[in-house]
């Protein structure tokens, strides 16, 4: 035979017929052990490699059905393939020896050319257990790699959330204007900002933005706005706005229109809320692109805004824009 050699081990307590199988597989190359009965084959496979077995049914201490039992009970093993031999031809014989787990039978009285044919199966099974042991293993240790890649990813973008958190306005009162808020992203970063800060002494902006998608590249456009819209006194030399500019609504959003356009590599777009707020001349005015208008609170049927009654609510077209503009007093 030209099939994988294979480590054998034969059950049986009729020494002749154990004698015959011993020399028919050395003959074919076959590496044999030899047992009387079951429990001195289990006590040979604690110490030996075996892969198949050829097991007599009827044995004293341990039969052949008990001994299948036994060996498919093990846990974290390589499959061994058990071929077993009886006399025994009833259908419920063979049905009581399947479920024991027995993969194949021979007769007592059967060819070398029938046991050939049993032992290229269990050659085959057995190689193919051996591959599925291989590709699961392969399969494990790339897993484990995602899994620290993953997990480094993760710990990345935990450090990016807590950096972009940090970028934003702390809750509080701005000359008399108190802004409070609540930020909840759908993931670690997000695309999502907002900020208020006093542009000069009589004005402070505010806006809000929304970046389309979600995770880094929504996050890193999102700082990107961020910067341009900086209250920072570097934000004109960073190509950001400066004072008087950051007074009209209306043109910051076409500015930032015409500056972010989409095209064939860059789909992302945002849409925005921006306003400023004059307590000097007591008027709020902002502008939406693309952006839910804002909700607010109604007492005694006048719009409540951060501490101020608002009232005389008037609408400031333009081409690409729409002004909302407030005009508000101080609630007493």
């Amino acid at each position: 035979m030209k099939e994988e050699k294979l480590k054998i081990l034969v059950v049986d307590d009729d020494p002749n017929y154990k004698l015959f199988l011993l020399r028919t597989l050395e003959e074919w190359g076959h590496e044999v052990i030899t047992a009387e009965d079951g429990l001195e084959a289990l006590d040979i496979m604690k110490k030996e490699p075996i892969r198949l077995i050829i097991s007599d049914w009827m044995m004293p201490e341990m039969d052949g059905v008990q001994l299948c039992k036994n060996i498919r009970s093990w846990k974290d093993k390589d499959y061994i393939y058990f071929i077993m031999v009886t006399t025994k031809s009833a259908q419920p014989d063979l049905i009581t020896g399947r479920e024991a787990g027995a993969d194949d039978f021979l007769s007592k009285s059967f060819d070398t050319d029938e046991l050939k044919v049993c032992l290229r199966t269990g050659i085959r099974i057995i190689n193919l257990q051996n591959e599925l042991k291989e590709k699961s293993e392969k399969l494990n240790i790339a897993y484990e790699k995602i899994n620290r890649s993953y997990k480094i990813i993760e710990d990345d973008l935990k450090a990016a959330s807590i950096m972009q958190n940090h970028l934003l306005p702390p809750a509080g009162i701005i000359e008399n204007i108190n802004f409070q808020w609540i930020f909840k992203p759908a993931g670690f970063v997000a695309g999502d900002t907002f900020n208020y800060f006093p542009i000069d002494e009589e004005n402070i902006a505010f806006y809000m933005i929304d970046v389309s998608g979600h995770g880094v590249p929504s996050a890193l456009l999102s700082v990107t706005l961020q910067q341009l819209l900086s209250p920072s006194s570097e934000r004109v030399t960073n190509g950001g706005y400066n004072n008087e500019a950051l007074l009209e609504p209306v043109e910051v959003l076409k500015n930032l229109n015409q500056r972010f356009q989409m095209n064939g590599e860059n789909q992302q777009y945002f849409t925005m809320v921006y306003g400023v707020v004059n307590q000097k001349e007591e008027f709020l005015k902002f502008s939406l692109a693309g952006h839910p208008f804002p909700l607010m609170p109604w007492v005694d049927f006048l719009p409540l805004l951060a501490g101020y009654l608002t009232e005389n609510i008037k609408n400031i077209k333009s081409p690409s824009n729409q002004e909302t503009e407030f005009s508000f007093t101080r609630m007493a």
